[in-house]
């Protein structure tokens, strides 16, 4: 009885700070569930273990408006020591198609071009080839530790995406995973039985097999329309110099390049390159609406 009113304590303590922290990202809100609950759970671990040790580890810690202030502060500050305050004055080119060529997000978001179809490809066999055939093993009791173990890379390939999301694409994505409750007074088995309960039902381990399946589709599109359409644009414009610098390095060869090819190459390829970055971008801002939808979950945590 003692037990269940701890969790319903704890339980109600989440549920207010994620009220509180309602409007914030939902990375941010998952990351605070996960830390509040942490804490929680160890110091009643380090203690008694009793709702009366509960109410003074609560006093300490911090009631929820507290703690969503304090991480509201904490993610302000994270976020200008690593972006910075938004540059106030105009850019160096004033009409919005040219400007993107002095635009940081633009050429982070090609990166993720390129890095999204390797990583699609990786992420769709191991879904395909792993994920499926351990699915259909875990009907029978010997194929369910191997379905187990999918579920469990679902968590670890959530972050990492997460991680390659945030440092390229600009989008505040999970640092923590999902909190896996662990209650001393249950043993060890009781414990490894309801883990792999939460496991089970955690949604987001099955949201994040769908996005690693689209991303093999999304990753290959943005590779071979962007990526390798900026790439061609570089070797578009750069194309009249070939023959020239290779004539003045060998004067034996001649220049076979006709004039006018000089002139449609270097506009064309710039233009089309100019292009590739607004194409870039908005792959990027779709991705970054994308991923928090399908690899955060808050409502399960």
């Amino acid at each position: 009885m003692e037990n269940n009113n701890i969790n319903f304590r704890v339980d109600q303590y989440l549920e207010e700070l994620k009220h509180a922290l309602q409007g914030q990202d939902r990375a941010l809100i998952q990351d605070a569930l996960f830390d509040a609950e942490d804490h929680l759970r160890a110091a009643l671990a380090d203690g008694d273990n009793s709702l009366g040790s509960l109410l003074e580890i609560i006093q300490k810690y911090g009631t929820p408006i507290e703690i969503a202030q304090l991480y509201c502060e904490m993610e302000s500050t994270v976020q200008h020591a690593l972006h910075g305050n938004r540059p106030s004055t105009q850019p160096i080119i004033k009409n919005r198609f040219f400007a993107i060529l002095t635009n940081g997000d633009a050429y982070r978001a090609l990166l993720y071009t390129l890095l999204a179809a390797p990583l699609g490809i990786a992420y769709f066999a191991w879904v395909v080839l792993f994920g499926l055939p351990s699915l259909t093993a875990s009907l029978l009791i010997i194929g369910i530790p191997l379905f187990l173990v999918f579920l469990k890379s679902m968590q670890l390939f959530s972050l990492f995406e997460g991680r390659l999301i945030e440092m390229l694409l600009g989008q505040r994505m999970p640092r923590r995973p999902l909190y896996q409750r662990k209650d001393p007074s249950q043993g060890m088995w009781n414990n490894w039985i309801s883990s792999i309960k939460d496991m089970l039902k955690n949604r987001r381990s099955y949201t994040t097999a769908l996005y690693m399946v689209l991303q093999a589709g999304l990753g290959l599109t943005y590779f071979i329309t962007i990526f390798v359409g900026a790439f061609m644009s570089v070797v578009v414009f750069l194309s009249p110099m070939v023959d020239p610098i290779a004539h003045a390095i060998d004067p034996s060869q001649t220049i076979d390049i006709n004039w006018y090819w000089f002139q449609l190459a270097m506009p064309g390829g710039f233009l089309s390159f100019i292009i590739c970055l607004h194409l870039a971008k908005f792959a990027g801002s779709f991705q970054a609406k994308l991923a928090p939808y399908l690899l955060v979950n808050i409502d399960d945590s």
